[in-house]
């Protein structure tokens, strides 16, 4: 190994070798790290997470009004059926 390999090689085991002992300290000190807070509420973010996005997904459907994809032809329906249901062709 060339001089110049052994330093880079030496200068990177330095740098992890810091960043271990300071996760190690951070820990140590009763820090929580992100792996810790995924471990414990990470079921309950995606709960969360599904439920947001199965709202947004119904709202974009249904819309308010006649706004929506879907909500337009469910408004269109109920119409259509009360008219016939009050003797309307």
């Amino acid at each position: 190994m060339s001089r110049e390999h052994s330093a880079r090689y030496s200068y990177f085991i330095t740098i992890f070798s810091q960043i271990y002992k300071n996760r190690v300290n951070y820990v140590q000190k009763g820090g929580v790290l992100m792996q810790d807070i995924l471990k414990e509420y990470g079921p309950a973010l995606i709960t969360v997470v599904a439920i947001i996005a199965l709202v947004a997904v119904v709202t974009f459907l249904i819309g308010s009004g006649s706004d929506g994809v879907v909500g337009k032809e469910f408004s269109n329906l109920i119409t259509t059926f009360f008219e016939k249901a009050n003797g309307g062709v």
